[in-house]
This record gives structure tokens, C-alpha cells and sequence, in this order.
């Protein structure tokens, strides 16, 4: 057994669809699919400074900002 973390991801049954497509675009399995997306994500730079989050289940989006200091607003 390899010493590489292991990890387990639950999926909504439109997270399996994402994944399928992908699956399809790169005619790749599901472990590598992912993989690959996640060092594509990895790659693309994040220049952003605010956006907003929803939680699964929330009823409306959190909104969130990036960056290194503390602001009270």
C-alpha cells in the first residue's frame, strides 16, 4: 500500500454528471478526470478580490472577501 494520502469526496448527483462529462470530454476514469482538474485549477491564477460563497443548503450566497488584512465592515 502506498504512503499518498487518501481522500474521500461526496457528490451530488449533478457533481457525477459534471464528472461524467468531463470524463467523456477527456476520455480519461473518474480518478484521473479528477486529477486532472485539480492541477488545471491549480495552474489558472486567482486574481480576485471579493465574490460570494453558497453553502449546500443555505438560502442565499455569503458574500466573502480575499485578501491579507482584517477589515470591519
Amino acid at each position: 500500500m502506498s504512503d499518498t494520502p487518501r481522500y474521500t469526496i461526496r457528490f451530488s448527483s449533478d457533481d457525477y454528471l459534471a464528472l461524467d462529462a468531463l470524463c467523456a470530454r477527456w476520455r480519461l476514469k473518474r480518478p484521473d478526470a479528477l486529477r486532472r482538474a485539480l492541477r488545471s485549477a491549480a495552474r489558472q491564477p486567482m486574481n480576485f478580490s471579493r465574490g460570494c460563497f453558497l453553502p449546500i443548503g443555505a438560502r442565499q450566497p455569503l458574500p466573502i472577501r480575499v485578501g491579507g488584512t482584517h477589515e470591519s465592515t
